[in-house]
């Protein structure tokens, strides 16, 4: 039997932003593969920074602020996504420092 992940509800915070599962992304049980969970929210991330005018394009000087590197990354696995398609990644900024921040995602 397999787990539907519940409707998300009308959003007050954050951003829903589209992203594809693809065949080759679920692994041999049909669940997207634990390892591609990080890859779709750093797509979902890439995004929107590209909506907001913020891309890398190989000059790390030319980017300033646009390069960062991730310290931590915790991740719990609610619901299965079991076949290719549409979906959304939902994206939030929970702290904002002077040097970092924390973000929040499902």
């Amino acid at each position: 039997m397999t787990a539907e992940a519940p409707v998300a509800p009308a959003l007050s915070y954050g951003r829903l932003i589209p992203v594809t599962v693809h065949f080759d992304d679920l692994d041999a049980l049909g669940l997207l593969h634990n390892a591609r969970y990080p890859l779709m929210v750093e797509r979902a991330w890439t995004e929107l920074w590209h909506e907001h005018g913020f891309r890398f394009e190989g000059d790390w000087a030319a980017a300033g602020d646009a390069c960062n590197a991730v310290k931590e990354l915790r991740i719990s696995y609610e619901a299965p996504v079991t076949r290719p398609g549409g979906y959304a990644v939902h994206l939030w900024l929970e702290r904002l420092g002077r040097t970092g921040l924390t973000y929040g995602f499902r």
